[in-house]
């Protein structure tokens, strides 16, 4: 069976593709490339000299490559979200080290937002809420997909300010997941607040989590018609 990849050369259907602005060296591509995956550039926060040059140093390998391009959002940044933001950095450790959570929900003033890595959604039978938006959190690409198609299964759709409580009483009998690129959705297990750890639902990956990772993933793969103009073949 053919893949997207197989005109490119590629033999596994692995992506070297650091964020915009991660590490990332033509060196470091054309060893993905050779060892039958794809490497990509990361051109964050490169000038347009810099990146050319290392797409031509790539070029020279005569190998399969991408380049991850990333343009800086140009809307003035909150000061004070950013420190809020910058403040939390080492909270976020120490409760990894303490508690061995895979992942920190940000609580700005009690109010539930992001884990920084991805989207935070509670779920429930025809219904599905999510922080709305301001500037202080990542607008989400999927996050918006998983709504869009949540709306379209008939779910109802909403968007606030909710705070930790509001969350817990939810979990005790709904879903909890995390939205994003990699994963699409992933189902959260427990929840640790105030040191007591808040069972979300059954404990495992919840049927209206399931059902709407899949119809997404159903689009992205072409297996179910793309009806909101999502996908473009190259």
């Amino acid at each position: 069976m053919s893949s997207p990849l197989s005109p490119l050369g590629v033999e596994l259907p692995v992506l070297a593709a650091p964020m915009a602005g991660g590490p990332s060296t033509p060196a470091l591509v054309a060893a993905a490339a050779r060892a039958g995956g794809l490497g990509f550039l990361a051109a964050g926060y490169k000038t347009v000299d810099q990146l050319a040059g290392q797409i031509a140093e790539v070029r020279a390998q005569a190998v399969p490559f991408g380049v991850n391009l990333f343009v800086p959002n140009p809307v003035p940044v909150d000061r004070a979200a950013f420190a809020r933001y910058a403040a939390a950095l080492q909270p976020i450790m120490d409760a990894r080290a303490k508690y061995q959570a895979d992942q920190v929900l940000f609580c700005p003033e009690g109010q539930v937002q992001e884990t920084g890595a991805a989207n935070f959604l509670l779920l429930r039978e025809g219904e599905l809420m999510t922080r709305s938006l301001d500037s202080s959190f990542l607008h989400g690409v999927t996050r918006d997909s998983l709504l869009t198609m949540g709306r379209d299964m008939g779910y109802t759709v909403t968007e606030k300010k909710f705070d930790v409580l509001e969350m817990l009483d939810w979990v005790r009998t709904g879903e909890a997941a995390l939205a994003g690129t990699a994963a699409v959705l992933a189902g959260v297990g427990t929840l640790i607040y105030g040191g007591i750890e808040h069972r979300v639902g059954t404990g495992h990956v919840g049927n209206v989590t399931k059902a709407l990772r899949a119809k997404l993933v159903a689009v992205q793969r072409g297996e179910s018609p793309d009806a909101h103009g999502w996908l473009e073949r190259v």
